[in-house]
């Protein structure tokens, strides 16, 4: 852990110390994320004027409610970012991806969606490895 001492001004003009400490986390906190994503988001806006912002999800369930695939992204300022699509092993190859994708596209066009990219990333068949594929393309309406 690594600690910082830092100087900053008072209302009144005098000098303050704060003492702040790094901490690496292996399994965060969710509320903690969602904080890191809300700060973002909100500078984001600060600096462009685009409030648009809105999660994304889509999940396939089984009879019992079971989550078997799904998708989870975000879109903004006519963006759609695609953070995570994953198909348990028994539905792969039925389509399930390529519906999750067809669904968030028109979602997206919705709420004004014009482009599309980034680094996605993919699970390798039979590996447990992630590789990680760019993408981008223009939004066809």
């Amino acid at each position: 852990m690594q600690v910082a001492a830092m100087r900053h001004s008072t209302a009144r003009g005098e000098v303050a110390m704060s003492t702040y400490r790094y901490q690496l986390e292996t399994e965060p906190a969710h509320a903690d994320v969602r904080l890191l994503l809300e700060g973002l988001y909100h500078y984001n806006v600060e600096q462009t004027a685009r409030d648009d912002g809105q999660w994304l999800a889509i999940f396939l369930r089984d009879e019992t409610d079971r989550i078997v695939a799904g998708l989870h992204g975000w879109t903004w300022g006519g963006w759609m970012k695609v953070s995570f699509l994953w198909v348990s092993p028994q539905e792969r190859r039925q389509g399930r991806g390529r519906q999750l994708l067809l669904m968030a596209e028109a979602e997206a066009r919705k709420r004004g969606w014009v482009f599309q990219g980034d680094a996605q990333h993919f699970q390798l068949p039979g590996t447990g490895v992630l590789s990680q594929v760019r993408i981008p393309y223009r939004c066809h309406h």
